[in-house]
This record gives C-alpha cells, structure tokens and sequence, in this order.
C-alpha cells in the first residue's frame, strides 16, 4: 500500500469506508482519494477525483430510505460541484471491489477516462486489499 493511501485508511472511521479506499486504490490511471471532506459544512465519507470529474462517495441510506437530512445533503454538495453517489455500506464491506467498480462507474457517467486494475506485476508486493486493511489495521491498533 502506498503511504498516502495508509494514511487515508488510519483516519477513515468505518470498515466499509477504509475497503472502499482501498480498492479504489488499486487502479491505473490512480483517482485523488479523499477521507471524510468537509465541502460547506457538509461531510463526504470518500472524494474521488479521475480525469478532471470529481464524484462525492456518502456510504449511507439510498433511494427512498434517505431522510429529509440525507436530501438537504446531498442537495447542498451537489451545488458546490460535487455529485453525490450513495452505496449502502453493507454493500462496500460484502463486495469492496464490485463498490469501487460502482463508483468507477459513476465517475466514466460523468466523463473520467475507465480506469483499470493495476497489473500485479506493476503493483508493489502487497496483499490483497482485505488482507492489507486487516494488516494496517492491525499496525494500528485497530479491530476490523
């Protein structure tokens, strides 16, 4: 794991949100990842940056179980230039991978270049995503 990504993951304050900053993580071209963003007194759990579009990621309540709140937020980051995608956090922690292709996704919608898994001959010698959060996890004092 790269060293700005572990120091991204130690501040994250949930398990789904430290997985899906990971396996952000492990795509070329590489996104700007960002942990918990304040945007106009509004939070984002993760920012993602690719190819000059920018995606607010809100690990949370979708669709029609979104509470007047969830709106005005969501509401409030979309006129500071943020879309907002909203992933379920069961979601993220059951299937991180399949998530951080969600929201890859989301970002080519909105004109990001695809981004793609980083070959493992190119990529540091690391584990897994799960078992490298479990290992920093564990450098850090934490239980996942």
């Amino acid at each position: 794991m790269m060293p700005e990504i572990a120091l991204l993951v130690a501040r994250a304050p949930t398990l789904a949100e430290r997985l899906l900053l990971v396996a952000l993580d492990g795509v070329t071209p590489r996104p700007r990842l960002r942990s918990q963003l304040e945007v106009d007194g509004r939070r984002i759990d993760v920012a993602v940056e690719l190819g000059g579009r920018r995606l607010a990621v809100i690990l949370g309540r979708t669709g029609e179980f979104r509470t007047a709140a969830d709106v005005a937020r969501d509401e409030a980051l979309e006129r500071a230039g943020w879309p907002v995608y909203r992933l379920p956090p069961d979601r993220v922690t059951t299937r991180p991978q399949r998530a951080a292709g969600d929201v890859l996704a989301a970002l080519h919608e909105r004109g990001a270049p695809v981004p793609r898994r980083v070959p493992a001959a190119r990529r540091e010698a690391s584990p897994a995503p799960l078992a490298a959060l479990r290992e920093l996890c564990g450098q850090l004092g934490r239980t996942s």
